[in-house]
């Protein structure tokens, strides 16, 4: 019986599941709300009450808590305690769908459900001396995010920092106005340009060929030639009207590690994940994605949960085998002194002194006393 009860301890063991806190699904919703720059009184009429009304038709709702700032809102959606979140969920965004006609145009909502694994478990930074913001954040979407997607149980890959490339047009006035073009012009012909647009299929010799208009601008050189008015006496370009330059797009998030600027890669497991398996899998994936990277480009870790897991983990069955080792040790021991003292050996022994730091060690002091009760010994005059 004891054997069985061994060996299915150790079989539970290795199933066992490790994660830094219990697997937790709370009764809480969080929608997320993005209206650009609305004013914090219009964004609390127009969004924030509009829905809450609609989530407070949702079954099982207990509380509704929101927060509004200048374009942005968070609203959080209690329940009790037992209720499927998942179900509450799409019935709330279903709710939601039925009055976004009445919301300012451009609103954004995001719904999540919250537990433990909306939060990274596992995070890299992606660092250069050699290459600018722009590649550091291109890279990191355009090798690393789809790598580490790839790695079994991932919920989420999230990017953050480094800066986006843009062009930026600077026209003058002045040339405008002689020529009878205003900025509405300029952006209606961007709206009517750059785009890939199917044109059907053409059969020719038992062959079909799909056939594509592509508008697409590829280079600042095809920007500033884009044509912005033709008027049957000449072509009128961007360049003639503007300047065009390459800037880096602003950010108000920045993002620092280790004394320079770097990019942020977080890491998002799924519900029910071992968390120890998990990292290996990323560790192992970011040597992977290290050798796919430029020279001057670096990954590195800068938080792993696991590392507190696997610590504990670690400590736990150090502490087990200690125990067993000293409880085998200060038994077996005992039972010498014990033989010892009956043959009038115990004062002069070195397995009482043995059996002393034994039990010191072990913590059990309750055998202690009763050890020295049992053999007179007396420690303290010696």
């Amino acid at each position: 019986m004891g054997l069985l009860l061994l060996m299915a301890g150790i079989f539970a063991y290795t199933r066992m599941e490790t994660n830094l806190f219990p697997e937790v699904l709370f009764p809480r919703i969080t929608l997320i709300v993005d209206a650009g720059q609305q004013p914090i009184d219009r964004m609390m009429i127009t969004v924030t009450k509009t829905l809450e009304s609609a989530v407070k038709k949702v079954k099982g709702v207990k509380v509704v808590k929101s927060s509004t700032s200048r374009g942005s809102c968070v609203i959080d959606i209690f329940f009790d305690w037992g209720t499927d979140v998942y179900n509450a969920k799409t019935e709330a965004e279903s709710r939601i769908n039925e009055i976004k006609s009445f919301l300012p145009q451009g609103v954004t909502i995001a719904a999540e459900a919250m537990n433990q694994s909306t939060f990274p478990v596992y995070g890299y930074t992606l660092t250069s001396n050699k290459h600018g913001l722009v590649a550091l954040r291109d890279k990191a979407n355009l090798i690393a995010r789809p790598m580490f997607s790839q790695v079994k149980g991932i919920s989420n890959v999230v990017v953050r920092g480094g800066k986006n490339k843009e062009f930026v047009i600077v026209p003058d006035p002045i040339k405008m106005a002689s020529l009878g073009i205003t900025p509405n012009t300029i952006i209606a012909i961007f709206n009517n340009n750059n785009y890939v647009l199917s044109n059907g299929a053409v059969e020719d010799y038992s062959r079909l060929y799909l056939s594509l208009t592509d508008t697409r601008l590829m280079d600042i050189d095809e920007l500033e030639n884009i044509i912005i008015k033709n008027d049957g006496i000449r072509l009128i370009k961007l360049k003639d009207i503007a300047k065009v330059e390459l800037h880096e797009q602003v950010e108000f998030i920045v993002v620092n590690a280790n004394g320079q600027d770097a990019v942020l890669i977080d890491l998002v497991k799924q519900p029910g994940i071992n968390l120890i398996d998990f990292a290996k899998e990323c560790e192992s994936k970011a040597k992977d994605i290290q050798m796919q990277l430029p020279d001057g480009m670096i990954v590195q870790p800068y938080y792993n949960q696991s590392a507190f897991v696997g610590e504990s983990i670690d400590s736990v069955i150090k502490t087990i085998y200690e125990g067993l080792f000293f409880g085998y040790y200060r038994d077996d021991h005992f039972l010498a002194v014990v033989a010892g003292q009956r043959r009038g050996y115990a004062h002069n022994s070195r397995y009482a002194w043995l059996y002393y730091f034994s039990v010191i060690l072990s913590r059990n002091f309750d055998q202690y006393h009763v050890f020295r009760c049992y053999c007179g010994f007396h420690w303290v005059d010696h």
